[in-house]
């Protein structure tokens, strides 16, 4: 019974205080983070996850299955689970990659390709594009198929996949059908380089405007969007400097391990509870 409510106390702790837990996740040793883990559904260890330095959520994915790191990885944002990827050896980055959902493998495939803490690495890059001849009809169909990659604007691009204009959603739904996109489009594009550091990103004059902002290589090809969410998240990291955990932090975290290593025990077995380990 107390087991079992040390597991409703861990489980409680990462769905409404995930930076408590995940500060609480730091201290422990990395094989019995990993335990809890493989314990616990993805979609609940998610938001801890995305929350721990990045080396203490390395250190303890390692000891995870391949397969399991790609339900977590699966569960988060694309930047932050590339991120996690990266310093990993190629041999197993493939097998993660290998065993997450096709299309959520081959997006950060994408972000892989460009150095960390650069605007590809943290752009969106499903954020919808259509060509220029498309008709404005057959461009409201295409956002119906695929509503989830559309928000405010949809880019426009030429058939060397180069952006060249943007048109917002209700310009869009207000067009003739027969127009093509190049007929009412935006242009030019604010946009950002693929290799902007986060300082430039942050600093663009485009968001006091727009909600995303377009990301492209050397030779103007659009690669994806940065999103206001990330954004934001950027705009955190550079500016609001760690806060020092207070008596309530402490509390939290101390509790949190208390459900966390009796979870870990559990799982471990009575062989290693005569060890002597703490």
């Amino acid at each position: 019974m107390a087991l079992d409510l040390e597991f409703e106390l861990a489980k409680g702790l990462l769905e409404v205080h995930p930076i408590e837990a995940a500060q609480a996740l730091e201290r422990l040793a990395s094989a019995d983070v990993a335990a809890l883990f493989a314990a616990c559904e993805p979609k609940l260890i998610s938001a801890t996850l995305r929350r721990m330095a990045p080396g203490s959520a390395r250190a303890a994915l390692a000891h995870v299955p391949k397969p399991r790191v790609a339900e977590l990885l699966a569960e988060l944002p694309l930047d932050v689970s590339s991120r996690l990827l990266r310093s990993s050896e190629p041999a197993e980055r493939t097998e993660i990659l290998q065993a997450m959902p096709a299309g959520y493998a081959r997006s950060v495939t994408a972000l892989l390709r460009f150095p960390e803490r650069t605007a590809g690495s943290l752009m969106d890059p499903d954020v919808l594009a259509l060509p220029q001849e498309m008709k404005a009809r057959d461009a409201v169909d295409s956002i119906r198929k695929a509503a989830h990659h559309a928000h405010y604007n949809v880019y426009v691009i030429d058939r060397d996949h180069k952006l060249v204009g943007v048109v917002n959603l209700r310009e869009l739904l207000l067009a003739r059908g027969g127009d093509p996109l190049g007929a009412f489009m935006q242009h030019p594009v604010r946009s950002l380089s693929a290799h902007a550091n986060r300082q430039r990103i942050a600093s663009d004059r485009g968001w006091r405007e727009v909600h995303s902002l377009p990301v492209v290589d050397e030779a103007g090809v659009y690669l994806g969007a940065i999103r206001y969410r990330t954004l934001r998240r950027i705009e955190s990291e550079l500016q609001r400097p760690k806060p020092a955990m207070n008596t309530t932090s402490h509390a939290l975290g101390d509790l949190f391990r208390a459900g966390a290593v009796g979870l870990v025990d559990a799982i471990a077995g009575p062989e290693e509870e005569s060890n002597g380990d703490v």
